[in-house]
């Protein structure tokens, strides 16, 4: 019964943290910054000097966030946020992945994770809300080879440029920041 309890409170909190972080257009690190207090290391400086922010460009980011906020992801999100605005999957709510995913015949039978990129992107790319696509990912496995040819096709077809990023233990700072 404790068990069964514990599990259902962190259930409802993990359900709250996502709508909260949703509703106001939050990262996970972000999010978990504000709404739990967990505080994260901050860069004192740009990472370009070169970079110019552009407020009407708006960059979608779609990756698990294991790899995203992770050491091998490079600070990809803040990165690209002085370029111009970025989205990310748990910026929209779930509802609206849902609601992206009821078109898709696998939609489905996706993975969770895969569910929330995918989701995502097809509804920043329907609803014309991303002028880019980022997709992040750790070496071609698992579901995410499918992703990338199906995101690449979805976003050809509304002449959304898409990049794909592959990354691994092995990847350099330098790589990414050339490609991005």
């Amino acid at each position: 019964r404790q068990s069964r309890s514990a599990l259902e409170a962190a259930c409802r909190f993990q359900g709250r943290f996502q709508e909260l972080g949703a509703a106001r257009g939050l990262t996970y690190p972000e999010a978990l910054e504000q709404l739990v207090g967990v505080s994260r290391l901050k860069r004192a400086r740009p990472y370009s000097r070169q970079s110019r922010f552009n407020r009407r460009l708006r960059i979608g980011v779609v990756a698990h966030s294991y790899v995203l906020y992770d050491y091998i992801g490079h600070d990809l999100v803040e990165r690209l946020k002085e370029m111009g605005r970025v989205l990310v999957p748990e910026m929209i709510p779930r509802a609206a992945i849902k609601k992206a995913l009821a078109g898709v015949s696998y939609g489905r039978e996706l993975w969770s994770f895969e569910k929330l990129m995918v989701g995502s992107a097809l509804y920043w790319l329907a609803g014309g809300r991303v002028d880019c696509l980022v997709l992040l990912s750790s070496f071609e496995c698992g579901p995410v080879a499918i992703i990338e040819v199906f995101l690449k096709e979805e976003a050809e077809q509304r002449g959304i440029p898409l990049l794909n990023i592959t990354v691994d233990e092995q990847t350099a700072e330098a790589g990414l920041v050339t490609r991005i």
